[in-house]
């Protein structure tokens, strides 16, 4: 697992999170979010992703992605690492899916979204 914790979010909104402060001091997070911006990964339409630089730059990255980055980068490197041991590999990923059982992925989205983002379930009509 990368990133925050719940307390570490709080500590972190608290503190003040300014994701354009990351995004000046992280040359790496810099060049990805520019290129983004500068519609490089669709050049036919280059402000086509230009949204997401501002939801993440200018308008306060409200999920926290920025503060995220590193831990990302970090974990993925880790799993890069353990890929090129396809015995281990192989032995972790059975062992992953036997596993499986507790973890529920609506559960931890309802509990994401309470005891971080303090969000309200909304009744519908529809059947999900």
């Amino acid at each position: 697992m990368f990133g925050h914790d719940v307390d570490s979010l709080r500590a972190l909104n608290e503190n003040g999170y300014d994701p354009a402060a990351l995004y000046e001091s992280n040359q790496e997070l810099k060049l990805v979010l520019d290129m983004i911006r500068s519609g490089y990964f669709a050049p036919q339409q280059p402000d086509l992703f230009a949204p997401i630089f501002d939801s993440l730059v200018r308008q306060g990255d409200y999920y926290r992605v920025l503060a995220d980055y590193e831990t990302y980068v970090a974990c993925q490197a880790d799993v890069d690492s353990a890929f090129q041991d396809h015995r281990e590999w192989t032995r972790k990923s059975i062992l992953n899916v036997a596993n499986i059982g507790p973890f529920s992925i609506d559960r931890l989205v309802k509990e994401y979204a309470a005891n971080v983002w303090s969000a309200k379930p909304v009744a519908t009509d529809e059947a999900v």
